[in-house]
């Protein structure tokens, strides 16, 4: 087999060949590489930056519950209560992702602006860069014609999704830490997201539970009457009295599903995008493209 005809791809490769091939096409491999990285670069110049916030969360219901968990289990064996299940961080993970949260947290200040109808962020003045086809800021109206929006304000399920995109959370395996980040155009709204999120959902718990434990009240009550057994009414009153100062500690605890450990912060710098490895990523797939072709072109020629 003569060296021309020898397979690239085969068990035996020519590197003489390689390299004069390669020598021969250079330029027609390196120039087009260089153009197409320069059009990426220019294109990520349009691109706005992402900050990014985190927080660190631990569970503080799983242990409020423990002490009466053996209680509450014995009253449900025996029909009274319904069963109690004491995990409940991934409960408190699952209520942040859903949209009735989403929606409450939009009704907070103006975050709804922030979340809905930003597009970018000025570092120099901290102003916030407004989408004009969603937010006229001049008379502060909401002007988005997108399908599914209502009297201007973009459809709720598209932002939920949107969101979510933006939104990641992560559960540490080995300790229960739940650790939150969230991303924006601006470092300090991203931040500010997640000062509210930690906010909302130990009120929307807290405010869950106490009714949850006001209606169990008065159910164990009525079963208190009905029950003509002394040691069942001496655990009932046991369950209710529990109940009264679970009340009493979700009312007087800020920090009531989780406990901040590490508090969201302003970031510094941007994660998002990645320009430097994006460019130096699309100059290689370029020229190994592009070698790879014209290698195949002129051995087969």
């Amino acid at each position: 087999m003569s060296e021309k005809n020898t397979p690239f791809f085969g068990e035996e490769i020519n590197l003489k060949e390689f390299f004069r091939i390669f020598s021969k096409e250079k330029y027609k491999i390196i120039l087009p590489s260089l153009l197409i990285s320069l059009i990426i670069f220019v294109i990520l110049l349009f691109v706005k930056d992402v900050y990014r916030s985190s927080t660190i969360l631990a569970s503080t219901s799983d242990e409020s519950l423990s002490s009466s968990a053996q209680l509450l289990n014995n009253f449900s064996s025996l029909g009274l209560l319904p069963n109690y299940d004491s995990d409940r961080s991934q409960e408190g993970v699952a209520i942040i992702s859903s949209l009735d949260f989403f929606k409450n947290l939009l009704s907070i200040d103006d975050l709804k602006i922030k979340l809905l109808a930003t597009k970018g962020w000025i570092k120099e003045t901290n102003q916030l860069v407004f989408d004009g086809n969603i937010y006229n800021k001049s008379n502060n109206s909401w002007v988005s014609n997108e399908e599914y929006s209502l009297d201007g304000v973009p459809s709720i399920l598209e932002s939920h999704r949107e969101f979510i995109d933006k939104l990641r959370i992560r559960t540490n395996l080995s300790n229960g830490f739940i650790t939150i980040s969230f991303d924006h155009h601006s470092p300090f709204v991203a931040k500010e997201v997640l000062d509210n999120i930690i906010i909302l959902i130990n009120e929307i718990v807290r405010e869950n539970d106490i009714k949850k434990y006001e209606q169990t009240i008065e159910y164990l009550n009525q079963q208190a009457v009905n029950i003509s057994f002394s040691n069942v009414q001496v655990g009932i009153f046991e369950l209710i009295q529990n109940h009264i100062q679970k009340i009493a500690i979700a009312k007087s605890s800020d920090d009531y599903m989780f406990k901040v450990l590490s508090s969201p912060y302003v970031a510094e710098e941007y994660v998002q995008p990645k320009r430097i490895i994006l460019i130096f990523t699309s100059f290689l797939a370029s020229f190994f493209i592009l070698t790879v072709t014209f290698l195949i072109k002129n051995l087969k020629s």
